[in-house]
């Protein structure tokens, strides 16, 4: 009796040694992996003929993977791993679903092995004894021990499975910890990414929008001052084909940095897609066979229709080029569903932060698939893997998604193909367009002066031939400081101002508001920018008219003759 109780002294001593090692190396920040194999090999060595083994319950998928079984076979934990937890799923599925230890004394006899008793006659097991492991009330794994002949274990071997169900506890909670600290750190990076290349995105379009706006009005000057059937007349119209090129080039880099104008309402998307069958159709590899699945209760979202459209066409588009040469399976699915906040953090792109109901358009491809790098570049202005095509369309589409408090999941599988979803938060009530107050609008006589407010020579030597032509007197000035000084100079000759955005110094929105100071006047604002971005800025202002760059002469013209006509609310 001695001896026995010696040697269950001297085990409880290994067992308390062993959770002081395992707690010390988490602590000391020790590889967790590694942490949990020396777990296994020290249970190991106190169960004669015994072969431990961690599983990781993933939530996201439902399914058991092994962690940790440094003296298992390989081939073995390779069928293990992905175990779905059901009633019958061996001792660790079994446990798992159960919720409570599951002790098999014979694989050969016990009916949760049943399935399985082929792998554990090829493998020896015959029996195998398991817990859940769990950590605040939530299953993170399982414990096992498995030994080569069938018995049931004493009760310190008992002590022994769950001493290591617990260990084994707490290095999966210390491992989830860590992976999904990196999962919020990958977030953020990529957050800090993309915002990043939004900001230098808008940026050049802005920039790039004030050389189109130049380039196309000269054109429309040239037009204007040669015969219908001149000879160069058809190489002009090359140029300005060129030209409105660039500037949809620009208004897709304006959409992914969030920049450009959107008519928001609610849009039923099922009809959206209803409407685009025919052209999407169309569209697609004549390798791909396209199927769409759209219910029959179609909820609707807060959104642009025609930028939803765009979203559409580019995930089919892209779709269609990853089926390629080969024959393959193109298939449109909409959907909705209440998200989660935990749903919500495993999305890939896009911000969204309330959780709720949520509409789905979801494309699936059994394409090339993509690797990881890929993956985490796809949706970068101008990265493309095509060997034709500016790698603009999905960037748009993020900003698009993005601009609607939406959010993207990707899943691909290299040789499978990739599944994109992407998620806008469901609108429960009709929303109507905001009403906008009239301001009023002064009037004045055929010989208009108009202060035309640009930081670029070239802009201002464009709308000062353009307005001249139409018959208005023209003053500039190339900063707001100028333009302050020149309209309380002249404020009396001056009957609307043509007032850029964005300038150095003084910005448009401080030059209205400091005209406005000195007296009323009318005012056209223009931009690289789009105008919702633009005019948030002037909420408290009234602005007449808004000009997007690149805009045509004509449309300068047109709409400074409205003001004059004493019309209101002036777009381009």
């Amino acid at each position: 009796m001695r001896s026995v109780k010696s040697t269950e002294a001297h085990e409880s001593e290994e067992l308390l040694a062993i959770q002081s090692d395992l707690l010390e190396r988490l602590a000391s920040g020790a590889s967790v992996h590694e942490s949990l194999d020396h777990l296994c090999q020290a249970i190991e060595s106190l169960v004669p003929n015994s072969v431990c083994a961690i599983m990781y319950f993933e939530p996201q998928q439902g399914v058991l993977k092994v962690r940790a079984a440094p003296n298992a076979p390989q081939s073995l934990c390779e069928k293990l791993d992905g175990l779905v937890p059901a009633r019958d799923a061996a001792s660790c599925g079994t446990a798992a679903y159960r919720g409570e230890a599951v002790i098999v004394e014979d694989t050969l006899t016990d009916p949760v092995w049943a399935k399985y008793r082929e792998l554990a006659t090829e493998y020896g097991i015959r029996a195998c004894w398991s817990l859940p492991a769990y950590c605040y009330g939530e299953l993170v794994g399982t414990f096992a021990i498995s030994l080569s002949e069938p018995r049931r274990p004493t009760p310190l071997e008992m002590r022994m499975l769950e001493t290591g169900c617990h260990l084994a506890g707490i290095g999966i909670s210390r491992l989830r910890a860590d992976e999904q600290r990196r999962h919020m750190e990958q977030k953020i990076q990529q957050a800090q990414k993309m915002e990043s290349l939004g900001v230098l995105a808008g940026g050049i379009a802005h920039d790039f929008n004030n050389l189109l706006t130049s380039a196309l009005g000269n054109v429309d000057l040239v037009d204007s001052l040669i015969s219908g059937d001149s000879t160069t007349r058809p190489y002009l119209q090359k140029v300005e084909s060129a030209i409105l090129q660039m500037a949809e080039l620009s208004r897709q880099m304006l959409a992914y940095s969030g920049g450009t104008p959107f008519d928001m309402r609610p849009v039923c998307l099922g009809d959206l897609i209803a409407d685009m069958v025919d052209l999407l159709e169309v569209s697609v590899s004549k390798n791909a066979t396209m199927r769409v699945e759209v219910p029959e209760k179609r909820p609707k979202v807060l959104g642009d229709p025609a930028r939803l459209r765009q979203v559409i066409m580019n995930l089919i588009t892209n779709a269609s080029d990853a089926i390629g040469d080969r024959q393959g399976t193109l298939t449109l699915r909409l959907g909705a569903a209440d998200v989660s906040p935990h749903e919500l953090s495993k999305t890939l792109l896009g911000q969204p932060t309330n959780p709720g109901r949520y509409v789905w358009i979801e494309v699936q491809d059994t394409g090339r698939g993509m690797p990881a790098e890929t993956q985490g570049r796809m949706f970068d202005p101008f990265f493309t893997t095509k060997h034709e095509g500016h790698g603009l369309g999905l960037a748009a589409t993020l900003g698009i998604v993005r601009s609607h408090n939406g959010a993207i999941e990707i899943e691909s599988t290299e040789g499978v193909g990739t599944r994109i979803r992407v998620l806008i938060p469901a609108c429960t009530e009709e929303v109507s367009a905001p009403h906008s107050a009239v301001p009023e609008v002064v009037e004045y006589d055929e010989k208009g002066t108009v202060l035309v407010v640009d930081d670029e020579e070239y802009i201002r030597d464009l709308a000062e031939n353009v307005l001249r032509d139409a018959g208005f007197e023209v003053l500039t000035s190339k900063d707001g400081e100028e333009a302050i000084q020149t309209f309380r100079r002249d404020q009396g000759a001056i009957d609307a101002v043509l007032l850029d955005f964005t300038m150095p110094g003084i910005d448009g929105a401080e030059v209205c508001r400091r005209l406005r100071a000195i007296r009323a006047v009318p005012v056209v604002l223009s931009s690289g920018y789009s105008e919702a971005e633009a005019t948030h800025r002037l909420s408290d202002l009234e602005i007449v008219g808004y000009l997007q760059k690149p805009y045509r002469a004509k449309e300068l013209a047109q709409i400074f003759l409205r003001v004059r006509q004493g019309q209101s609310q002036i777009h381009s």
